[in-house]
């Protein structure tokens, strides 16, 4: 197989994804499919289902029903003689590697440096030795922009300067796919530029995102496609210029139209 076909195999597959808490059902049968080194952008108004269908992705919510694979791999079950069984705790773990996420909160741990954060997954998690993982973090620091703040606590850092080094964090495992849930949204205005300018680096680099923000100029600059979310369903999934130009519905025409402003 070579390269370019590789590039068309989708790295994420979501099929008729459900998700109910309690007798609320957030997700009614969300369908996704992105390709190696896509940056598909969420967006939707707040309950639409976005960060729900994130964390079904990273197994931080179990689903309901429905199927996704990451890279090829049934993700949280597999199928066996007819059968849906699913995984152990363990494969679960295992099967999170293959996905980075950076989160609204910052979730760094608060008693690690920023290297010492960088290196904890690496080290704990894939057994790298402290070595190799401190010159690789430092490395991953040096790609966001902090490898001179490396040795500070996340109280000595700004906010932005934290979500930075959470995106490290999650680089230094070497995903197939980043996630990132409102990354900016804990955020100061004036901080949130920053963040954004390191996320269009790392889609520059050629790695694989889902982006649940509502930052309307990243997604019109880097996105390949954006997928609007409404309750609980996907009712567009275009490139941004196609659903600002041809909005598939009024509530997409009234969201693009109010997040201009």
């Amino acid at each position: 197989m070579n390269m370019i076909e590789t590039r068309k195999n989708p790295v994420v597959v979501a099929r008729d994804v459900r998700k109910s808490f309690g007798q609320n059902q957030v997700l009614k049968g969300v369908n996704l499919s992105v390709r190696a080194s896509e940056v598909v952008v969420i967006l939707g108004s707040s309950g639409s289902g976005k960060s729900t269908f994130l964390r079904c992705l990273n197994q931080l919510e179990d689903i309901d029903g429905g199927w996704i694979e990451i890279d090829g791999e049934s993700m949280g079950y597999e199928c066996s003689n007819g059968r849906v069984r699913r995984l152990s705790a363990h494969r679960r773990v295992l099967q999170r590697r293959a996905l980075g996420m950076v989160f609204q909160q910052f979730n760094l741990f608060q008693h690690l440096t920023a290297i010492g954060n960088v290196m904890e997954a690496p080290v704990s998690v894939r057994g790298m030795a402290k070595s190799v993982a401190r010159e690789q973090g430092m490395a991953f620091l040096q790609k966001v922009g902090l490898d001179d703040k490396a040795n500070l606590y996340p109280y000595q850092l700004s906010g932005g300067q934290q979500q930075r080094v959470a995106i490290a964090r999650a680089l230094a495992m070497e995903p197939k796919v980043m996630l990132f849930d409102e990354p900016t949204s804990a955020l100061d205005p004036e901080l949130v530029g920053e963040v954004l300018a390191v996320m269009k680096d790392v889609a520059k680099s050629g790695t694989t995102m889902i982006v649940v923000t509502h930052e309307m100029g990243f997604a019109s600059e880097v996105s390949d496609r954006v997928v609007f979310m409404d309750g609980g369903i996907v009712i567009q999934d275009a490139p941004f210029a196609e659903l600002a130009a041809s909005p598939a519905s009024p509530k997409v025409a009234g969201f693009v139209r109010s997040a201009k402003h």
